[in-house]
């Protein structure tokens, strides 16, 4: 798959579970590529698109502190396409936070799909507000301005313990964050699709009484 994901495939995807795309790469005989650490901290809703990746790391001390070096501003602002994935890289580091509720409303309004990272974020209440999918790995109320630098763009990037490239799918939801390659695409959300079918069979066996393995030989 070239160039921007299909975006009906997008919204097949985002119609269900992280579990039933998971599934679905271990019945291809892959291991899924789950982020760690990360809870939901944005709108709730599930999200899928494209990455745009960017690394931070703490900034020298010799560099002046009225110096902003962070820059993901100016790739939410004239970077990043509308669709798209925001992944920030910091390390995993939790001393400060890497965004808060001023960008991620830009981001809203820029069209982003989400934006997920390995840091922590602030004004917590108010990006639950946003209505964007924000996941984060906890919050901390110091801003990043004149602690972080951001050395990479649209490079590959380690997020939440998965290396996440400039194109991947990123998908989510409050269950968590699954980077995909695109190429496998297609076939993760028909294989996906074919599972919730089943499992919702399952469920509607239960429901009427019947045990889990009665309704798994039944489905």
């Amino acid at each position: 798959m070239s160039g921007a994901p299909d975006r009906v495939l997008l919204n097949r995807l985002i119609a269900l579970p992280t579990g039933n795309a998971c599934d679905a790469l271990v019945e291809m005989g892959r291991v899924p590529a789950a982020m760690r650490g990360l809870k939901s901290i944005g709108s709730g809703a599930s999200f899928a698109g494209s990455a745009f990746t960017l690394r931070q790391i703490p900034r020298p001390i010799e560099i002046p502190l009225n110096a902003n070096l962070t820059r993901h501003a100016q790739v939410i602002d004239e970077m990043s396409e509308p669709g798209q994935v925001i992944a920030i890289d910091t390390g995993g580091r939790d001393e400060v936070c890497t965004f808060g509720s001023i960008l991620m409303l830009r981001a809203k309004l820029r069209g982003i799909a989400g934006v997920v990272t390995d840091g922590c974020a602030r004004d917590v209440d108010e990006i639950a507000k946003v209505g964007l999918p924000v996941h984060a790995a906890g919050s901390n109320p110091v801003g990043s301005k004149i602690f972080f630098q951001t050395v990479s763009i649209g490079e590959p990037v380690s997020c939440g313990g998965v290396q996440v490239r400039p194109g991947d799918i990123i998908f989510g939801d409050t269950t968590g964050v699954l980077v995909i390659p695109p190429d496998l695409l297609p076939e993760i959300v028909e294989r996906a699709e074919a599972i919730s079918r089943k499992e919702a069979k399952w469920m509607a066996s239960i429901r009427e009484g019947k045990s889990l393995s009665q309704a798994q030989r039944e489905a």
